[in-house]
């Protein structure tokens, strides 16, 4: 069986790379394709996933797993209070959004981004935040998500850190369980959009990952 490697996101070798694997992993999640609906996904989708790990990278909470030198896994995480210098980029990967995807749609992006930053207000204010992990399709089930998500988990458990996350696939809920993390809430930020009239929308799961106890540690091995 071919070795995984765990390692930090290099800026400008892993750029291409982790955007194609990021848009592979979420070919078929529920939000991406709300915002991203049919041939939009397969013309921006790896450009969009490319704004936004050049956003995420810049904290230094970025790794990959990599499997005969290819990117399999991405995990992206923010700091439990983001610097000045990332509103500046927050605003260009938002004036991105308003050049490919129209007014319409930005402001459902912003509308969507700020409900999250409420709700993590709420629940884990001083939290490091997963804001997106992705296994390649043909990757997944082999353990590569687990592999990447060690590194903070970790890191959190040294620094007394709880973690947070919303995860947009009801399917990779249970992989959050197994690595220490419990539900806080179920809420459907689309259920105002005339297309889901009818419904709530896509299901967010919003999950909490607490300190462990001294001495012990949650993360999966």
């Amino acid at each position: 069986m071919a070795t995984m490697t765990v390692r930090l996101f290099k800026k400008g070798s892993d750029d291409s790379s982790a955007s194609m694997c990021l848009k592979s992993a979420f070919e078929d999640d529920p939000f991406a394709r709300a915002f991203m609906p049919g041939q939009v996904y397969e013309d921006l989708g790896a450009e969009m996933y490319r704004k936004w790990i050049d956003l995420l990278q810049g904290f230094g909470m970025t790794y990959v797993v990599e499997c005969e030198g290819v990117t399999k896994t991405v995990a992206a995480w923010e700091p439990d209070h983001e610097p000045i210098w990332a509103y500046p980029k927050m605003l260009l990967f938002l004036a991105w959004c308003l050049w490919k995807f129209g007014a319409k749609q930005t402001f459902r992006i912003f509308k969507l981004m700020s409900s999250g930053d409420e709700k993590r207000a709420k629940h884990a204010p001083t939290a490091y935040r997963l804001s997106v992990l992705g296994t390649v399709a043909d990757f997944q089930g082999r353990g590569a998500g687990t592999k990447v998500l060690k590194p903070m988990l970790d890191r959190a458990d040294r620094e007394n850190f709880p973690c947070y996350l919303e995860s947009s696939n009801p399917k990779n809920v249970p992989f959050y369980k197994r690595n220490g993390f419990k539900i806080v809430e179920e809420c459907y930020p689309l259920q105002d959009w005339p297309e889901y009239r009818e419904s709530k929308g896509p299901v967010m799961t919003l999950m909490y990952r607490d300190v462990p106890p001294d001495g012990e540690t949650s993360s999966t091995n």
